[in-house]
Order: C-alpha cells, then structure tokens, then sequence
C-alpha cells in the first residue's frame, strides 16, 4: 500500500499532477534520428505518435538527455490520502498551460487543507480539458513478448 510505504520514508517525494518520464537516455536521440533521416526542425514542442495508437508522447531533448514522456498527466487528486503523508508532492508544469496549472495548484492546495473534497478537486481538474492517463495506478503493468 503506497500510504504505508510515503508514511514510512522520512523524506519521500511524490509525483503528485504532471506528465511522467516514460523513456530517458542520454543520447541524443531526436539529433541523431533528424541525422539520419537529412532532418532540420527545431527541438521545440515536439511529440511522438505511435502507427498503432492515437496517443501523442511529449519529448524533450537538451544538452544531456532525451526524454519521451506519457500521453497523458498522472492526477493523484483521488487519492491524495494515501499520499498525503509525503515530504514532497510536486506538481509538475512541465508542457501545461500555465493558467491551467496554477488551477490545479489552487485545487491541491483546497483540498489539502479540507476546503473542498478530492471529488470537487477532481471536478475543477477534469474541467481543466488536459489528458490524464493514470495508467499503472490501478492495474498492474503486464509486457507480453510479441
């Protein structure tokens, strides 16, 4: 149980609202790939698209890394009691609007301090139009070999 293991970590940090790392290397990987292909782009607002899925998968790229991120933000709101006991909660900004993000912000911070529920706090951040994609939070991830 996640709560039981935050409670137990004296300095735990927690990914509470954001965009997660799906895949880092230390190449760079959009360089080497515009290379190969005879590219020129800038590496601003750049995105993967799957053939087989709709998603699109945000991607940084700077000086020491590449970065392909979900879909989707992760939104702990739901389950901020089990989370609640963590030294950090970060609420990443990364690639969302900014007005949006102090929304959300304003609606951690509500429902932290008991002014609104974490269904009302649900509410505001899904009105907020932003992917989520809580994925691996409720079921268990399962790689079949193809």
């Amino acid at each position: 149980d996640a709560s039981k293991i935050i409670s137990s970590i004296t300095n735990s940090f927690y990914l509470g609202y954001g965009y997660r790392p799906m895949y880092r290397s230390y190449r760079k990987i959009i360089s080497l790939w515009k290379k190969e292909k005879g590219l020129s782009f800038e590496n601003k607002n750049m995105f993967l698209k799957e053939e087989t899925r709709n998603d699109l998968y945000p991607v940084i790229e700077n000086e020491y890394e590449s970065v392909v991120f979900r879909g989707g933000v992760i939104n702990t709101i739901k389950e901020i009691d089990k989370i609640k006991d963590c030294k950090i909660l970060f609420l990443s900004a990364l690639f969302i609007d900014e007005e949006k993000y102090i929304e959300v912000v304003k609606t951690f911070k509500n429902v932290l301090l008991n002014n609104i529920t974490k269904e009302e706090g649900n509410k505001i951040i899904s009105s907020l139009d932003i992917k989520e994609d809580n994925s691996f939070m409720y079921e268990d991830s399962i790689y079949e070999v193809e």
